[in-house]
């Protein structure tokens, strides 16, 4: 068995590390790229570095060309991620691998049900819930269920007059609409909301910070997780790391299927 990651998010980095050890049982990346921060013996291309989509696409292209090189067909290849698009292209060169499936269902993009169909006739998936592995199985695809990591973070809650609300997630907009709901459910000057985004930073209590490099440090003023994406058949890491510890969520409806899987139906507020 050999682990790949040919296709690296930063926000995977963290879950990542915790599969290939603890689940996989495996203490070096056959194929990475450095940024991982695990042990990686053939470095490949980190697409991100690059801002030309188009660039970026044929990193991916040239890091999988690379893998299927320097691997044989005997070796049994576990994908950390894929991309859609340009795995559709090679799939067949890395028949029965097993590919951990992350938003790759939930696209808009035209065509993305038959993408997953045809990598399909080549590979098996991962996935981390069992409403996802059912909606592969309606496809007709193979799909196995494995544990999302749950990480535990130490930090001492730090208290606040004011709830402090967290938006760490990279695709959801932060509307007009949005802000009177938690206006609304928690009073205009009772809440701070802290985000990564450049939205509604017009009003007083909403700041906006950078890249976050010890999560604890933020966690632990936290009163809520905003997860406010549109979840269908993906899941949020970020539910995973409030639910583990122990912060509740915030939400709205429009991904009411992703937070709903979980025993911890308490520790979700939908606005």
């Amino acid at each position: 068995m050999i682990i790949v990651e040919y296709y690296f998010q930063q926000g995977h980095k963290d879950i990542n590390k915790v599969l290939i050890k603890k689940f996989f049982n495996i203490d070096t990346v056959k194929f990475g790229v450095l940024e991982g921060e695990y042990r990686v013996k053939h470095v490949l291309i980190n697409h991100l570095k690059f801002k030309s989509r188009l660039v970026s696409m044929l990193a991916l292209f040239y890091n999988l060309i690379y893998i299927k090189l320097y691997s044989s067909n005997d070796e049994e290849i576990i994908f950390m991620g894929f991309e859609n698009n340009i795995f559709l292209m090679v799939s067949f060169l890395f028949r029965n691998s097993k590919l951990i499936v992350h938003n790759n269902i939930d696209l808009d993009e035209k065509y993305n049900y038959f993408r997953l169909r045809f990598i399909g006739k080549y590979c098996s998936f991962y996935v981390f819930e069992n409403f996802i592995k059912e909606k592969l199985e309606k496809l007709k695809l193979k799909a196995e269920v494995i544990p999302h990591p749950r990480i535990k973070l130490s930090f001492k809650k730090e208290k606040s007059s004011a709830c402090i609300i967290l938006d760490l997630s990279s695709g959801n907009v932060l509307s007009e609409d949005l802000y009177e709901r938690m206006s609304k459910r928690f009073g205009s000057n009772n809440f701070q909301l802290i985000t990564k985004k450049d939205q509604l930073t017009q009003y007083s209590n909403v700041s906006q910070v950078g890249y976050i490099e010890n999560l604890s440090d933020i966690f632990k003023k936290a009163d809520f997780i905003l997860i406010n994406n549109r979840y269908r058949y993906r899941v949020s890491g970020l539910y995973y790391l409030a639910v583990s510890n122990k912060i509740k969520i915030l939400s709205t409806d429009s991904c009411r299927s992703m937070v709903s899987i979980g025993k911890n139906s308490e520790s979700i507020v939908f606005i």
